[in-house]
């Protein structure tokens, strides 16, 4: 199953063999940024040896001791990153709400409902009043 996140994730359309991933808000926690280069080298095992794998917990297993060996291609997002990447999405959106609509901006709407404490003490100090 596929939905905008793996769009988004991916640059394009999911295609089978890409690793699926656990999604939370870009709001919710800082998580990890993946190299690109890594797509491609999964999907090759994936076809080599996952797909031949019959049980889906075994199945999982295995793609997860792959991920972990291959954790180079993994950047895991400091707290200071979290931050920016917070502060310049949010001030973004809110300039261009306030430049097209003339609304001041001081709510937010949490995506999908994923709330962070860390994230809303981020958007309090920019001016967010109301969640």
């Amino acid at each position: 199953e596929e939905d905008c996140t793996d769009t988004y994730l991916y640059r394009g359309r999911v295609k089978e063999g890409y690793p699926k991933f656990r999604k939370r808000g870009e709001y919710t926690l800082p998580g990890f940024q993946i190299q690109e280069e890594f797509f491609p080298i999964f999907e090759e095992y994936y076809h080599r040896v996952l797909k031949t794998i019959e049980n889906e917990k075994k199945r999982r297993e295995e793609g997860q001791k792959f991920i972990e060996k291959h954790s180079e291609y993994f950047h895991k997002v400091t707290e200071q990153e979290f931050e920016i990447r917070i502060t310049e999405d949010y001030l973004e959106n809110k300039r261009q709400i306030e430049a097209h609509l003339g609304n001041e901006v001081s709510c937010f709407c949490w995506p999908w409902g994923h709330r962070s404490w860390n994230g809303v003490s981020i958007l309090e100090k920019l001016g967010v009043r109301a969640f």
